[in-house]
């Protein structure tokens, strides 16, 4: 397989997840990228790619990246958003 064939099929863009004092929610996190790769999308977009990137802490990134492979468990890509 090279490079680009992994950027085939469906990459959903996830949501970011925010709890109710206003930073993220990471058990919701969990729980979407394991649905996610349960429903056997091609990869997974986080942090950032559906235009929250500037509202992140970088800590708030770094956690919802790492919820979210440490989830999938290599069953899928995950790709971080810039």
């Amino acid at each position: 397989m090279n490079r680009i064939d992994i950027l085939e099929g469906i990459w959903p863009v996830m949501p970011t997840p925010y709890g109710d004092g206003g930073g993220l929610d990471a058990e919701s996190v969990r729980v979407l990228a394991g649905w996610y790769a349960d429903e056997s999308v091609s990869g997974l977009l986080v942090s950032g790619s559906g235009g929250e990137y500037p509202y992140l802490l970088d800590d708030e990134r770094t956690a919802m990246i790492r919820a979210a492979a440490e989830t999938v468990e290599g069953r899928i890509p995950v790709m971080a958003g810039m």
